[in-house]
């Protein structure tokens, strides 16, 4: 997939953000996208306002970021209360056992995660509501909220934005769940 692919498909339906720690990354998205803000930064450090957006995504990032617990409540400080969390990542469970999968580079981070272990980095900041399964690759989290349903069927054609935003996307496995009730 192309640098920002998400971002162009999202920004049919409100004003997006994106953040990836590749200044490459980044430069590319901004050319193909401009009219979407992009951070080249690590979203931990980064400086954005406080309940600011309705809809934060995670897309098969979280098994390479250093300090998971950090990276969860990072995005339940920039979500509105009741705003939506979609965290899909590698399954630790079938990772671990793939003969196909590159030894980890220097300098990457490989922290894969079981559902159990997921939803126990999610639990102190986020409710979750469903749990998503495809094929046998990923794991992931949906965080429920209050959603403009209509405004995103230029993502896919499925009825309910959970769907939308998880198929068609290569990810095999998300859970639900909302910012709210959850100590922040």
């Amino acid at each position: 997939m192309p640098n920002g692919w998400l971002c162009e498909k999202l920004v049919e339906c409100d004003e997006v953000t994106g953040v990836d720690v590749a200044e490459a990354a980044i430069s590319d998205a901004k050319s193909r996208v401009p009219n979407v803000t992009f951070f080249a930064a690590d979203f931990c450090s980064l400086d954005l306002p406080p309940a600011r957006f309705d809809v934060a995504l995670a897309l098969e990032i979280f098994s390479h970021v250093p300090d998971q617990r950090g990276f969860v409540r990072q995005l339940a400080a920039v979500l509105k209360p009741r705003g939506h969390l979609i965290l899909l990542t590698q399954n630790r469970l079938i990772y671990s056992r793939r003969s196909d999968i590159a030894p980890q580079g220097v300098g990457h981070v490989r922290c894969w995660v079981t559902m159990r272990q997921l939803r126990a980095l999610v639990a102190p900041h986020f409710d979750v509501l469903r749990v998503y399964h495809g094929a046998e690759r990923s794991s992931g989290l949906f965080a429920h909220g209050e959603f403009r349903q209509a405004q995103c069927s230029s993502v896919s054609g499925d009825t309910s934005p959970q769907d939308r935003l998880v198929k068609g996307t290569g990810w095999t496995r998300a859970n639900a769940g909302h910012a709210g009730t959850a100590a922040r």
